[in-house]
């Protein structure tokens, strides 16, 4: 659908959204890229299978770059606070979505927002990132975050 524009969709007709990879950093040296949101949905009428939206949680080591938690890895070095943001990883607006498969993972605040009506997730898979502070928390950043006004979903 169209940023800003809940569409509808069609029940007869539904959309489809099948083995979506998003990867925000790691596989390659900047640790400047960035994006608010992967996957915006404002589609109803949506079916979803197998989505995996990554921030990176490590990145490539620059070279004579050492690795900052060797303990973890001498390969990568590990994103820390600022390093390839990511704010959410799926934000769903559109009514009737329908999502086989959704991993979500170290996005730095809402993992996932749904505000549509009639959602519904089948296998849920998230990791919280591991490179906040306690602010993470104080804000209330979930997991899985499904609006106040919406009536009907299921997880």
């Amino acid at each position: 659908g169209e940023e800003g524009v809940k569409d509808a969709g069609n029940p007869l007709n539904p959309g489809a959204l099948t083995d979506i990879f998003a990867r925000v950093g790691g596989s390659n040296l900047s640790r400047d890229v960035a994006t608010d949101t992967m996957v915006v949905l404002n589609s109803g009428n949506t079916y979803g299978d197998n989505l995996w939206l990554w921030r990176a949680d490590h990145v490539l080591l620059r070279p004579e770059e050492e690795a900052n938690f060797k303990n973890i890895s001498y390969h990568y070095r590990q994103t820390v606070k600022g390093e390839v943001p990511a704010k959410t990883g799926l934000e769903v607006n559109g009514d009737d979505v329908i999502i086989h498969g959704l991993a979500v993972e170290h996005t730095t605040e809402h993992q996932t927002i749904w505000r549509g009506e009639r959602g519904n997730v089948q296998f849920y898979q998230c990791e919280l990132p591991y490179d906040v502070c306690h602010e993470f928390s104080k804000a209330n950043h979930l997991g899985y975050f499904v609006e106040d006004s919406v009536k009907e979903h299921h997880a």
